[in-house]
């Protein structure tokens, strides 16, 4: 009698969806920021970026959110209002950024152009 073979583990959809948006993002971004990923949760922001220009590192950053998608022409995102609140009123500035994996495409929001509305718990952002 033969023995039955277990199937092979499924790999985590989201998992794959996750480190691709991540090499596209620091693809985006290493040309002109040092990219600091931020291992501890700091109120939903991922990423620390450090501009430099001619391998000089200059004294402006900005921290970045990542949402990624793997649904083809999905141009916009859902955040909690008080996180965008949140991220308003910090030094330094953040960006909002959805990458399609999909599609391709690396979208960005600066929260600060963002007109966040009080009342609601969740703002649809469209990139």
């Amino acid at each position: 009698m033969k023995k039955k073979l277990a199937s092979a583990p499924k790999f985590n959809t989201t998992a794959v969806t996750e480190a691709k948006s991540k090499a596209m993002f620091l693809d985006y971004f290493s040309s002109d920021f040092v990219v600091n990923e931020i291992n501890e949760d700091f109120f939903g922001i991922d990423y620390l970026l450090t501009k430099y220009e001619d391998g000089v590192i200059l004294p402006k950053m900005a921290m970045a959110q990542l949402k990624a998608t793997s649904i083809p022409g999905k141009t916009w995102i859902d955040i909690r209002v008080r996180d965008l609140d949140f991220w308003a009123r910090l030094d330094l500035p953040v960006y909002l950024v959805l990458i399609n994996i999909e599609d391709k495409t690396v979208k960005v929001r600066l929260v600060s152009e963002i007109k966040i509305t009080i009342g609601n718990k969740y703002l649809r952002i469209k990139f």
